[in-house]
């Protein structure tokens, strides 16, 4: 907040895991409950997931892994019981290998607000886009995007 003015939040992210559907894993609450020597977690290198595990889940078995598709082959593969990404990763990846039953937290395990960062210097474009959100908010836009992008996989096609 002292370098910049947030608006929002215009969604919730936070912490989750992508695993498979029959993992005693999809059905963690807590970081705790993943926190077993017996587990083995991928995360990508470098990234807030990274620490995350590092600091939350210190007991499980991590290995680093360079990209997000490579993270969903060793779940789909069965050499790492989940991958920790942020909520939205898990539920595209989701969508994106339908056939793999893989599945993810139904709540992250940490709650992240993500807005939109604007100059701290400009009260009446942050006010203008707060308002843009409000409305969006109101008029359910907001919801039919999360509904889009994150429960409906469709979209997906116009990648290929």
């Amino acid at each position: 907040n002292l370098r910049v003015s947030f608006v929002g939040p215009y969604v919730l992210s936070g912490k989750s895991i992508l695993t498979k559907n029959t993992s005693s894993l999809a059905t963690a609450t807590s970081s705790e409950a993943i926190n077993q020597a017996s587990i083995k977690l991928v995360a990508l290198k470098g990234s807030t997931s990274q620490r995350f595990v590092e600091l939350n889940i210190p007991k499980a078995n991590l290995t680093l892994i360079d990209d997000y598709d490579e993270g969903v082959e060793l779940v789909v593969s069965d050499q790492a019981d989940a991958m920790v990404a942020d909520f939205s990763i898990c539920a595209v990846s989701v969508l994106r290998f339908p056939e793999k039953d893989l599945t993810t937290l139904n709540q992250p395990l940490t709650i992240e607000p993500i807005g939109i960062a604007l100059p701290p210097d400009d009260p009446q474009l942050v006010n203008l886009v707060q308002n843009y959100l409000n409305s969006l908010q109101l008029a359910g836009l907001l919801e039919k995007l999360q509904t889009k992008w994150f429960d409906n996989g469709t979209w997906l096609i116009q990648l290929k």
